[in-house]
């Protein structure tokens, strides 16, 4: 009777050696696959983050340093979780010729900016008639400039700005309306960034609806940005590259 009773147990715990060895393994298995996740998962998410970083250069003259527009832009992406590094160099009255010149001083500082360091976007802002008045300078401006950009790595935004206000000897002299003025400049930023593959900041349309909505967007001279002027277009500017980017601007 022992003897029965020693072989019964013996065979129990050799039938059930199989079924332990066979399940240890595989739930081991199974939670080295979630422990190594895990970390992968980390990583991405880390990554991610660390994407929403952006280096941007504004190149343009007082309508950009007007209220310090690149500091608005720049709390903005703050405000949006996006870490933001701004570089601007602006003169009052300048145009993109001027920063495209290799004798001119601004023109010296743009391009030594281009070269030292690297940007994700570059923001052009050119004087705020010439667009309007002669467009072809513009986009030969934008020809000599542009491949600066494109050695950089950087992406081109162009910031369109915005027709005088009512009355102004602008648009007197040279036979505009505000809306004249307004289309001829989107006529010219839109031709530009179509023909030459540039993202397009639509800020002076912004400009434009909220001045004939009887906001206060333009200061006493009709001609530059109020501290309101200068947020509805740094908000464009924002939107344009968070879009871009792939941020969301929500």
């Amino acid at each position: 009777m022992i003897f029965l009773l020693l072989s019964a147990l013996l065979c129990g715990c050799a039938a059930g050696d199989p079924k332990n060895r066979s399940e240890l393994p595989a739930q081991t298995e199974s939670a080295a696959r979630s422990n190594a996740a895990e970390p992968e998962e980390t990583k991405a998410s880390e990554e991610k983050e660390m994407k929403k970083t952006i280096r941007v250069l504004f190149i343009g003259n007082s309508y950009t340093y007007c209220n310090d527009l690149p500091s608005i832009f720049q709390t903005m992406c703050v405000e949006k979780g996006i870490t933001a590094f701004v570089d601007s160099v602006t003169a009052g009255g300048y145009t993109l010729a001027h920063f495209v010149s290799e004798t001119n001083e601004y023109g010296i500082k743009a391009r030594g900016l281009l070269k030292s360091k690297k940007y994700d976007y570059v923001v052009l802002q050119e004087q705020s008639v010439r667009p309007a008045s002669n467009p072809e300078t513009f986009y030969k401006s934008l020809r000599e400039l542009l491949p600066l950009i494109a050695e950089n790595g950087a992406t081109p935004v162009l910031y369109e700005t915005w027709g005088r206000a009512d009355g102004s000897e602008t648009l007197a002299s040279n036979g505009w309306t505000h809306e004249e003025m307004q289309e001829k400049l989107r006529e010219a930023y839109e031709t530009a960034a179509e023909e030459y593959g540039t993202l397009l900041a639509l800020a002076g349309e912004r400009f434009h609806k909220a001045y004939r909505g009887g906001e206060e967007v333009f200061a006493q001279d009709g001609s530059h940005p109020s501290p309101l002027g200068s947020r509805i277009c740094a908000q464009a500017i924002f939107e344009t590259i968070a879009e871009h980017a792939g941020f969301g601007a929500e």
